[in-house]
């Protein structure tokens, strides 16, 4: 039920803002709003499930990767879209990420989970890099 009041309210608040009469523009507050709850949500979600499977032990690393693939998902939405607010918001996740793997992670999991991270967790930058040269002209202009 909390989702679904959740949603409703999301939505409408991003129709109210599509409005022609409200003078105020608020797509990237909405967008960066919109991505942090959802990835919450997520998130706890992922931790409920996890919870309820008993394989709660590795819930650490799997959060990471989760985060690390959402990451992805925002870059290339924000490249699909071109707005640069949803990159940087990716970048700052993948930071968090990444400092997140290191002081916590690394102390908690076990050898396979640690490498299994690490490497999963490597092949997203390296995806996340290649779009960015791919598409660098596009996004950065002619240089």
């Amino acid at each position: 039920m909390t989702y679904i009041f959740v949603g409703g309210t999301l939505w409408a608040t991003y129709q109210y803002q599509r409005q022609s009469f409200v003078e105020l523009k608020l797509s990237v507050p909405f967008d960066l709003l919109l991505h942090i709850i959802l990835l919450s949500v997520a998130s706890v979600e992922l931790y409920c499930w996890m919870k309820a499977l008993n394989v709660f032990n590795s819930y650490q690393g799997v959060l990471s990767v989760f985060w690390g693939v959402y990451a992805l998902m925002l870059i290339v939405t924000g490249i699909r879209r071109s707005r640069k607010h949803l990159r940087i918001a990716a970048i700052v996740l993948i930071a968090i990420t990444l400092l997140k793997v290191t002081l916590i992670d690394l102390a908690d999991l076990s050898t396979l989970s640690k490498t299994m991270v690490l490497v999963i967790l490597g092949a997203l930058l390296l995806v996340i890099s290649f779009l960015y040269n791919k598409f660098r002209d596009t996004l950065f202009g002619e240089s």
